[in-house]
């Protein structure tokens, strides 16, 4: 990058140069999963991943995953649903943004076929209102983090918020970003480094807000 990183976050703390990267997230993983067991609370530590969550964090007692990879199939639901309704409606008039919007916010996840159990029923819904309102987290990986984030802090109130960036599909016009599938797309490296400081910073602006 051109820019140096954390340039926004980095008046506000204290700015480490000389870490060793190796086996970073597996040391941050565990922190959380410390966490989780330190201060037990249902819906109170999450992990939100913008690729594959960690294996070590998969299935670990009370902390809530979340990842971009494995929410990319209903988005690609989602959107065939959307092109459904869209042409549906261009055969009795023209679908115009409310409408869509309605329809959109109607979906619920057993339309985008993302089940579970009556346990994690909150989790679902949750996952379905940011693919459905959050504009681009159906596209980007990066915006999916970012604004999960934001609705987790803000919902959710968690004790911990272990949010980690991947690379994202590199941009595209329109017509091509809303049919591919973006795991197999050209990735933008720094495009994504550039988000991730951004979200974090977003973050932080967040954390500032709340009580």
């Amino acid at each position: 990058m051109k820019q140096p990183l954390f340039r926004k976050l980095a008046p506000h703390g204290t700015m480490f140069t000389q870490l060793d990267p190796a086996d970073g997230l597996k040391t941050l993983v565990a922190e959380v999963k410390a966490r989780t067991k330190q201060h037990p609370l249902r819906y109170g530590h999450w992990y939100i991943e913008g690729s594959e969550p960690h294996i070590a964090a998969v299935d670990a007692e009370g902390l809530t995953v979340m990842s971009y990879n494995r929410l990319v199939p209903v988005a690609k639901r989602e959107f065939a649903l959307l092109n459904q309704f869209t042409h549906r409606a261009e055969n009795g008039g023209v679908a115009g943004a409310e409408a869509i919007s309605s329809y959109m916010a109607g979906l619920s996840p057993e339309d985008v076929d993302l089940r579970g159990t009556a346990d994690d029923a909150s989790l679902r819904h949750f996952e379905v209102n940011l693919l459905t309102q959050g504009a681009g987290c159906q596209i980007f990986s990066t915006t999916f983090v970012q604004w999960a984030s934001r609705e987790c802090l803000h919902r959710a109130e968690p004790l911990t918020l272990f949010a980690r960036f991947g690379t994202r599909q590199a941009n595209a016009p329109m017509e091509q970003l809303l049919m591919r599938d973006p795991l197999q797309q050209a990735q933008d490296q720094e495009g994504s480094l550039i988000d991730a400081d951004m979200g974090a910073y977003y973050a932080w602006i967040n954390q500032s807000r709340l009580a």
